[in-house]
């Protein structure tokens, strides 16, 4: 029998999510099984065969989002970026970029932005931002149109397909693309669909409505956020409001739609601090294959692996090869230097006071004009 702790009978829950350090090392400890683990934070950490803890059996927790961001414009994509850096967001998708003549940072904040050519400067257009990881990496990406984009996310064993989109409110041709990048997957393997929608998938108005939902159920997608229980202020389900004639509408149509729930250790509704937007993020949590994994995946992929055999005797070309590569001196490692920021701490100090100020319903429009016009000024100045 193995010695593992029975994580049903921890007050009642199922599976609990933090357990204290000292406990968490005497489990591993009196661990019988290789693949025994639990969970620690952010991390999963297996054991090897003897019982103790292995570096190559880690694994992490992968931050998924989904984000409408009104605008990329004007600076507005890196502050978008900083608001994802400061939720400690892995990749996601910003949707109704604006983007346009390919005009964009690259990259920002550690993050690779890959954006799609928006029709014009007042709508549509999705950009695409990663950060690299040894646990896992970005490939294959693929745009279809302004406002659809497809990659592949592959962790180790692992291949997670998933398609971007944003579809205008009176646009369906939007459904085409994402019906060609469904096709162009790969076959046998979960997708993920993320973006904004504008669609209330469970309050089906119109004729587009119903079409968009056809479309979506013929892959067999499914709300993934209804499965999991919502922070205290989010409960609502809804990601879009606006205030019109002193109420507020609101609506649901940002989503991260799947075929297996399973994927999801958790899904929940945030508001990014320090940027405004009319809309919430939807942030889910899958899980990393292990490190081990994932670099063994990765030397699979080189296109000469130059490695002698580990058994055997060696023959004359490895014996040359032996020699050549001791005498040769060993190389100087340049330290890799930081990319400055570009944007100044008073220019970020400006775009924190607009946010704030437009946190509130009520606020100086006045005012707000004010530091918009400041903040574009200052970033025109970092641009020098």
């Amino acid at each position: 029998m193995s010695s593992a702790v029975d994580l049903r009978s921890t007050r009642g829950r199922e599976s609990p999510r933090f357990f204290s350090l000292r406990r968490y090392v005497d489990f591993l400890r009196g661990a019988t099984q290789p693949d025994e683990k639990m969970a620690l934070g952010s991390a999963y950490v297996g054991t090897t065969a003897a019982g103790g803890l292995s570096v190559e059996t880690i694994r992490k927790r992968i931050r998924l989002a989904t984000y409408n961001i009104c605008s990329g414009r004007a600076g507005r994509l890196e502050m978008a970026l900083r608001a994802m850096q400061q939720s400690n967001v892995d990749l996601g998708l910003l949707t109704e970029t604006k983007l346009t003549n390919g005009i964009y940072t690259r990259f920002s904040l550690d993050y690779h932005v890959v954006a799609t050519e928006a029709r014009n400067h007042s709508q549509g257009g999705v950009a695409l931002f990663f950060r690299d990881s040894p646990y896992w990496q970005v490939e294959s990406i693929r745009r279809y149109g302004p406002n659809v984009i497809s990659f592949e996310l592959v962790t180790g064993t692992c291949q997670i397909p998933v398609v971007g989109a944003y579809v205008p409110p009176t646009d369906l041709s939007t459904m085409e693309f994402v019906n060609r990048a469904m096709d162009a997957l790969p076959q046998g393997l979960p997708p993920l669909l993320l973006g904004d929608l504008n669609v209330d998938l469970a309050d089906l108005r119109d004729d587009r409505a119903r079409s968009v939902a056809a479309d979506l159920a013929s892959h067999g997608f499914e709300d993934l956020l209804p499965h999991f229980r919502q922070r205290c202020g989010f409960r609502h389900g809804t990601t879009w409001w606006q205030h019109r004639n002193e109420e507020t509408v609101s609506s649901r149509c940002d989503y991260i739609l799947g075929t297996d729930r399973r994927m999801f250790q958790n899904m929940s509704l945030r508001d990014p601090r320090l940027f405004s937007s009319d809309h919430l993020m939807v942030l889910g949590e899958l899980q990393s294959d292990t490190l081990g994994r994932n670099k063994s995946y990765l030397r699979g992929r080189q296109r000469f692996p130059l490695r002698a055999p580990k058994w055997g005797p060696a023959t004359r070309a490895e014996a040359l090869l032996r020699d050549i590569t001791e005498s040769l001196p060993e190389p100087t490692r340049e330290e890799k230097r930081a990319r400055r920021a570009w944007i100044s701490d008073e220019t970020w100090r400006l775009v924190d006071e607009r946010s704030a100020l437009q946190r509130d319903a009520g606020h100086d429009r006045a005012k707000a004009r004010r530091l918009s016009r400041r903040i574009r000024q200052a970033f025109q100045a970092d641009r020098k």
